[in-house]
């Protein structure tokens, strides 16, 4: 007789393409905008930096209060249905920041954009955990995250390509064929969930007083320096904020069908990898920017120079983000996710120490960029996949939209904080080497708080207890234990 040879779980190949296009297109978007806002300042010369962070800070904010909703609205009218229109719209808000003609434009268009982003952000990895076997998520989350680190790998370098060529407003401009052919792409390859329009619609007041809360704290810090951390404008913004935001933890723990299920956070896991996803999401957005003005403004490289320079710490990330997925799933989620914070200390501290207005790419850049690769692979892919290990597959859309609005409001609170920390760049007619001196010593700043955020993501790595391969009963088949939605499963 012959022997029966069990099929090995496999990655279903073109939906993961279809998806990762997606994941692909919202990233390389968010390098490029890095790469572009020194020619974007030099478009609005006029604007100050704290007006001009907006178009990250109005992108983000919008990103992160609708992608609950979002991810709600995927699991009630289907998830097919919402990426296909964020598709569309991201689409959409790319093309508008290109025509933009003012600043204020420029930033309603970048709200256009979080919009689509939130509408397929949950979408594409609720579909993505549909059609993937349990006992491989972990690797199909990792693998996705690695795509979406390959966009932010040749964002750099396509974007300040395009920049080099055509200006700022091309790099938005090709958006919409990249989203052509996402939407090409998952023609006929994407399961629809069974639309449920009896349930309940997601608490939209409280995503606008979430966004609210978040802008008003978020404009308080970007203006801090500014206007002065005591002045009443500030102190309005960041009271405003506040309250607002005990308004909407109120308003959250009285409704019937609230927007964020705070039993979810009972769930160790959950709520290690979302903590995680904010402190280390604060510390990506924020040298993601200065170390492209450090680039541009201290070691004065051209914008297709700095993009070239930019390139090597996210591809790093795209290569070794599947290598830790599976590192994972051998030695834990936990071990993974706390040694990447540390590497990712590791390589800021090489910037702080090792970075001045000498310009040496391979001897005093390089490293530095190759270590906070290592540390941001090690850390969002496994903390993705944490956040979603132990709930029930019927809210994988609902937490992963959770745990990417956590990354979000980290965003934007790390942009905000490079903007108070970096105020307006000094004037160009300064003689250049007071100049250089003045930017070092802010970027100099900026890189301390940078890696004490980074590396406070170890805790939250430590915390996120056995993985599921660490919990299987004895006997149970491979891949079964720690399957998420099984009852008695969640660890705490």
């Amino acid at each position: 007789m012959g022997t029966i040879t069990a099929r090995t779980p496999r990655i279903p190949r073109r939906a993961f393409v279809a998806l990762g296009l997606s994941a692909f297109l919202v990233t390389a978007n968010i390098s490029t905008l890095n790469i572009a806002f020194p020619d974007m300042e030099a478009t609005f010369s006029d604007t100050p930096r704290a007006v001009l962070s907006w178009v990250f800070n109005a992108y983000t904010v919008t990103f992160a209060a609708l992608l609950v909703p979002a991810g709600r609205f995927a699991d009630r009218y289907g998830r097919r249905a919402m990426f296909r229109a964020g598709t569309v719209l991201f689409a959409f808000g790319g093309l508008a920041v290109g025509l933009a003609p003012w600043v204020w434009a420029l930033i309603l268009a970048r709200v256009a954009q979080g919009v689509g982003a939130a509408l397929l952000t949950p979408a594409a990895m609720g579909l993505l955990l549909m059609v993937t076997p349990a006992s491989i998520r972990t690797r199909a989350v990792a693998a996705f995250a690695g795509v979406g680190s390959l966009g932010i790998a040749v964002g750099p370098s396509i974007g300040a390509f395009i920049v080099e060529l055509g200006g700022w407003r091309w790099a938005f401009l090709m958006i919409p064929v990249v989203a052509a052919l996402a939407w090409t792409a998952a023609i006929g390859q994407l399961p629809e969930t069974e639309p449920d329009p009896l349930a309940e619609r997601p608490d939209l007041v409280g995503s606008m007083l979430l966004a609210t809360s978040i802008a008003m704290i978020v404009l308080a810090l970007a203006q801090s320096r500014r206007w002065g951390i005591t002045s009443p404008g500030v102190i309005g913004a960041l009271g405003t904020g506040l309250v607002l935001a005990l308004v909407f933890f109120l308003r959250t723990r009285a409704a019937g069908n609230p927007l964020v299920p705070f039993e979810m956070f009972r769930i160790r896991s959950f709520t290690a990898a979302n903590a995680g996803a904010v402190v280390f999401g604060l510390a990506l957005s924020a040298i993601l920017l200065v170390n492209v003005l450090f680039l541009t403004g201290v070691w004065r490289y051209s914008i297709l120079q700095a993009g070239l320079a930019a390139t090597p710490a996210p591809v790093v990330v795209a290569v070794l983000a599947p290598v830790a997925g599976r590192a994972a799933e051998r030695f834990g989620q936990a071990v993974v996710a706390t040694a990447g914070p540390l590497f990712f200390g590791t390589g800021i501290a090489l910037y702080y120490w090792r970075l001045d207005s000498h310009p040496d790419f391979l001897r005093d850049w390089l490293p530095g960029a190759a270590i906070v690769g290592i540390g941001i692979s090690m850390t969002f892919p496994i903390l993705n996949a944490a956040a979603v290990r132990d709930v029930d597959p019927d809210t994988y859309s609902l937490a992963t939209g959770i745990t990417q609005t956590g990354r979000q409001i980290g965003a934007a609170l790390g942009i905000a904080l490079t903007v108070a920390v970096l105020g307006d760049p000094p004037p160009p007619d300064m003689d250049p080497v007071v100049r250089t001196a003045l930017l070092l010593h802010d970027l100099r700043q900026a890189w301390i708080f940078i890696g004490v955020f980074g590396t406070s993501a170890a805790l939250a790595g430590a915390l996120l207890g056995r993985g599921p391969h660490q919990v299987r009963a004895a006997g149970a088949p491979a891949g079964t234990a720690g399957r998420p939605g099984r009852t008695g499963s969640h660890r705490r």
